[in-house]
């Protein structure tokens, strides 16, 4: 049987499968897997007629750093490609014909975009699939929403599986 060794002097880290048989001792930071990041609403959040950046509070996987709950931010802290998923619930009680947006932006401008108008069914969700590429440690990332409504205001629906956003980096 022939083995390999890996040894290293500071940091240390592993993208992809690794397979250890014995003993496995790390001094100092090793980082294991893939980058990304999944947060959520956790509270239903009240928007007013203008395009706003959403901070998802609750954030459940973010190993490296790469999301600010305090801003809305995603930056990656490596170059390369990345699945991003955002999905928005508007809340039930709105009337019929207010419309809804919700938008990804890279560095402050849209590059996917979502709309629906009301039409009595109950609540609107919205999604965006997105493959981002080449996104670089200088990129920020966020989710933009706004509405159109008779009362001057909506709200998103708070819940892990209602209102989120999440990126994977893929390539």
């Amino acid at each position: 049987d022939k083995g390999y060794a890996i040894y290293a002097i500071g940091d240390s880290q592993i993208n992809g499968k690794q397979t250890v048989t014995g003993d496995q001792a790390v001094d100092g930071n090793q980082s294991i897997g893939n980058l990304g990041f999944n947060a959520y609403l956790s509270s239903d959040l009240t928007i007013d007629d203008t395009k706003q950046v959403v901070t998802y509070d609750t954030v459940d996987a973010d190993d490296a750093g790469e999301y600010d709950s305090s801003t809305g931010e995603f930056s990656p802290v490596r170059d390369g490609d990345f699945l991003i998923v955002v999905q928005t619930e508007w809340e039930v009680g709105v009337s019929e014909g207010d419309e809804f947006f919700t938008s990804l932006t890279k560095n402050g401008s849209d590059i996917a975009f979502q709309s629906n108008t009301y039409s009595g069914s109950r609540g609107d969700t919205q999604r965006i699939t997105y493959v981002a590429r080449g996104l670089t440690t200088d990129d920020t990332i966020t989710v933009e929403v706004s509405s159109i409504t008779s009362n001057g205001s909506s709200s998103l629906s708070g819940g892990q599986q209602l209102t989120f956003f999440q990126a994977s980096k893929i390539a």
